[in-house]
């Protein structure tokens, strides 16, 4: 669902793209978003945003297999570079949910929010974590029932974001 916004305009400006609107067959938000997509400085922005996010999500996503393998984890955790395009936007996700609530987010947040995500994109309960069959273990399972090393997880997600975004 996208965001709905007020915002105050010219009347000359509105005007303009009401005529645009009926002319193209478009709804307002539509000719306005058409508009911001082509202006090079809101684009120049995207692009900065869409960097940084990856960026951000790439440097969690390591460091959490680097802390995964010095506490000997057996849950096979792959290079970023080996992540699937499902992973990496699930990480995309999160960092933005994180920014976007930098101010009153906590970890218990960061794992209702994993939770919620895969349940929309259709995970179910299942015995392991696995993305091709989309399970996973932890799905029901409460933020402060998670293990330590589960939850540590999250809080290094956190930190790690608002350190980067700061």
């Amino acid at each position: 669902m996208k965001p709905k916004i007020s915002i105050t305009i010219e009347t000359v400006v509105l005007e303009a793209i009401e005529r645009i609107a009926i002319k193209n067959n478009a709804s307002k938000s539509e000719i306005i978003n058409s508009a911001c997509l082509r202006d090079p400085i809101i684009k120049a922005e995207m692009e900065t945003k869409k960097v940084n996010t990856e960026e951000i999500a790439r440097v969690c996503h390591q460091t959490i297999k680097a802390y995964r393998e010095t506490i000997n984890d057996s849950k096979k955790y792959l290079d970023w570079k080996d992540t699937s395009q499902d992973q990496k936007e699930s990480a995309y996700d999160l960092v933005n949910f994180v920014a976007e609530n930098i101010k009153t987010i906590s970890v218990k947040n960061i794992h209702d929010f994993r939770r919620e995500r895969k349940k929309n994109k259709g995970w179910k309960v299942g015995e392991t974590k696995d993305y091709h069959l989309k399970t996973d273990p932890f799905l029901d399972t409460e933020y402060e029932d998670l293990s330590p090393d589960d939850k540590r997880k999250s809080e290094l997600f956190l930190n790690i974001v608002k350190a980067l975004i700061d």
